[in-house]
C-alpha cells in the first residue's frame, strides 16, 4: 500500500490520520484548515490543491478510509432520497414526530436572536448550540448574496411589528474581508431598504450586528497562526489598506480556533447566545413542551392501534 507515494505526501498524509482524522470525521477544507491551524501548511490556493491531492492518492492507495472524509455542504447529492415507505416504517416515524415538538420561546420573548457566520467548514460546530437556543443559523461563503438579505428583511420587518429588539450575532475570520462583511450586509439592506422603502414598514438600521468573532483577543489568548492577508481583488485591496493601517498584515481563519481549541470556540458561540437569552421565556416554552408532548404521544399510539387493529381484521377476513 502506498508504494510509488512521493515521501512528502506520504508523511502528510500519516500526519493527518494521527493528528486530524483521529477522533472525528472532517472534510477536506476543514482538515486543511487543520493543517493551517497546526502551522504544518501557509495558507495558499497552491496549498489546497496539494492537500486535495494528497487525500484523494491516500483513499485511492487505502492510507485513509473513505468513511472518514465528510463532503463538503457544495457537493452534496441533491436526491437520492429514499421514496418507499411502508405502513410500519410511516407510523414509526410518526412517533418520533412527538418528541419533535418544541416551542420557539423567542415568541415569548421581546427580543430575537439570529447567529450569521460565514464558513460552510465550521457550521456543524453552531448547528446544535444554535438548535439548542431555537436561534436561527445563517451560513454563507463570504459576502452574504442579495437574496438571503432580502428574504431576512422580509423576516425582521414582521418582527419589528411586533416591537421586537433584532440582534444578529456574527461570526468570522479575521482578516479584511472578514470583518467588512457585517458592514457590507448592513449597506446591502440599506440600499434594499431605500430601493423597496413601499414593502417595508420599519427602520432597518434599528438592528444591532454584534461581531463576536474572530478577535485580537482570541488570536492572543489562544495563540492562533497569523497568515498574510489576502488581496485578490481590487475590493480586497482597498478594504485590505485600511485594515493593515489598523490591525497590521494579519490573517486568521475562524478554523483556526475550531481547531486549535475546540472548547474555547464552542463556549465562544454559546456565551454570545446566552447574553441574549430571556430565561423566564425559556423555561415557559419548556413547561409547555413538557406539557403537549404526552399528550401528542397519546394520540399517535391511539392512531396506531387503531390502524394495525383493522389491518388485523382485513387480514383474517383474506
Amino acid at each position: 500500500m502506498g508504494r510509488g507515494i512521493h515521501k512528502p505526501t506520504r508523511d502528510l498524509i500519516e500526519y493527518i490520520k494521527e493528528n486530524i482524522l483521529r477522533d472525528e470525521r472532517k472534510s477536506i477544507r476543514r482538515i486543511y484548515y487543520a493543517l493551517e491551524a497546526r502551522q504544518m501548511i501557509v495558507s495558499s490556493d497552491k496549498n489546497y490543491q496539494m492537500v486535495q491531492n494528497a487525500i484523494k492518492t491516500a483513499r485511492f492507495h487505502g492510507l485513509i478510509d473513505p468513511d472518514q472524509i465528510l463532503v463538503d455542504k457544495g457537493r452534496q447529492s441533491r436526491c437520492g432520497v429514499e421514496n418507499s415507505y411502508t405502513a410500519h416504517r410511516v407510523i414509526e416515524r410518526l412517533e418520533n414526530t412527538a418528541y419533535w415538538y418544541s416551542v420557539n420561546f423567542w415568541e415569548l420573548s421581546k427580543s430575537y436572536v439570529e447567529v450569521w457566520q460565514e464558513k460552510e467548514s465550521v457550521e456543524p460546530e453552531f448547528i446544535p448550540i444554535c438548535r439548542n437556543y431555537n436561534v436561527r443559523l445563517e451560513t454563507g461563503r463570504g459576502d452574504q448574496s442579495i437574496q438571503v438579505i432580502w428574504n431576512a428583511m422580509k423576516r425582521w420587518n414582521l418582527l419589528l411589528c411586533r416591537g421586537k429588539k433584532i440582534t444578529v450575532l456574527y461570526f468570522g475570520d479575521f482578516n479584511p474581508s472578514g470583518l467588512h462583511a457585517p458592514i457590507a450586509i448592513q449597506n446591502t439592506i440599506a440600499k434594499l431598504s431605500r430601493s423597496w422603502k413601499d414593502r417595508f414598514d420599519n427602520d432597518f438600521s434599528k438592528i444591532e450586528f454584534k461581531r463576536i468573532g474572530l478577535t485580537l483577543e482570541h488570536i492572543n489568548q489562544y495563540h492562533l497562526p497569523q497568515n498574510p492577508t489576502k488581496q485578490t481583488s481590487l475590493k480586497d485591496k482597498v478594504i485590505a489598506k485600511r485594515f493593515i493601517r489598523k490591525y497590521g498584515d494579519i490573517n486568521v481563519e475562524i478554523e483556526s480556533l475550531a481547531e486549535r481549541n475546540k472548547e474555547g470556540f464552542l463556549q465562544m458561540i454559546e456565551n454570545a447566545l446566552k447574553d441574549h437569552v430571556d430565561e423566564e421565556a425559556r423555561l415557559n416554552a419548556r413547561i409547555k413542551e413538557t406539557n403537549v408532548q404526552p399528550r401528542l404521544r397519546k394520540i399517535i399510539k391511539e392512531m396506531k392501534d387503531d390502524y394495525f387493529a383493522k389491518e388485523k381484521e382485513i387480514d383474517e377476513r383474506i
